[in-house]
């Protein structure tokens, strides 16, 4: 799937919008596109079946039908979590074990690195500094980046809001939400519906979205206004999550770049708090 999701990736931008539509609902419902004829479809998507033709064309297959036939493969091939876990070798020795998951989470952050745009990046960082107030949004597995981004970047500037969302929404914690204000949203597969939920929320109050994920046109990215990717495939079952720990750990280095001073103001802010508290025992 992630080939066939990098091929249209790299042709989206060249697509009509009528394409893109198409592009958008094979996506995110490419399990359900197997049992579609050509005309069922383009009528679901509201195109045309010409338009279905010639994006399948633009990907370079002969026509939908063999379109279709690729699909109906990768949803053949398509693993849950057991399944994925069955195909991990549990006949390798420890130290090679070691080597094998060190080098595998090294991969993912070499590939994240060189798949980085520049300017993407500097904008990215960019929004962070000037924010008025940065909410941060990641659940289930994701809530983990977005609770260490949180922290680290509360530690160096003001008005960093983590939305925890736990259990359930309160809706007091994006209640005051508006322009001027950015959410950094964490997302990878499997998405939650929950995460694109608040983002579209927020989204509509004025709030700019900056998304991290692994896909460049994954769900969360349908409301964005600017997306970073991540490689974070996993060495077992689930989702490896160093290289957006990584990215991260950019993100603070980029804010105390901007104005060190104030970084160290407000850390020392911080430090005083935690240390009139007891929270160190030296």
């Amino acid at each position: 799937m992630t080939k066939f999701l990098e091929d249209m990736e790299s042709r989206y931008p060249e697509l009509t919008e009528s394409q893109k539509k198409v592009a958008q609902f094979i996506i995110h419902h490419y399990e359900q596109v197997v049992f579609y004829t050509l005309d069922e479809l383009s009528a679901e998507i509201g195109v045309s079946t010409t338009t279905v033709i010639r994006f399948a064309r633009s990907l370079g297959y002969t026509g939908y039908s063999d379109l279709l036939a690729h699909i109906q493969q990768i949803v053949k091939m398509k693993m849950n979590l057991p399944e994925r876990l069955d195909q991990f070798n549990t006949n390798i020795a420890p130290d090679s074990l070691l080597n094998l998951s060190f080098q595998h989470d090294i991969d993912n952050i070499t590939l994240t690195r060189n798949s980085l745009d520049p300017n993407k990046l500097a904008l990215f960082s960019k929004e962070l500094i000037d924010a008025k107030t940065i909410y941060i949004l990641g659940l289930r597995s994701s809530f983990s980046i977005a609770f260490y981004c949180a922290a680290v970047l509360g530690q160096i500037r003001e008005n960093v809001r983590l939305i925890r969302s736990e259990g359930d929404l309160a809706p007091e914690e994006v209640l005051s939400a508006k322009s001027g204000e950015i959410c950094l949203v964490f997302s990878f597969s499997r998405y939650t519906q929950r995460t694109i939920d608040i983002a579209s929320w927020m989204h509509k109050q004025g709030v700019k979205i900056l998304a991290v994920s692994d896909q460049a046109l994954s769900p969360i990215a349908n409301v964005s206004d600017l997306t970073l990717t991540c490689e974070v495939k996993g060495l077992t079952f689930k989702n490896s999550l160093v290289a957006p720990f990584c990215l991260v750990n950019y993100f603070v280095a980029a804010v105390v770049s901007s104005d060190k001073n104030r970084a160290k103001h407000v850390l020392s802010r911080n430090d005083d708090l935690l240390r009139s508290g007891k929270y160190f025992a030296i």
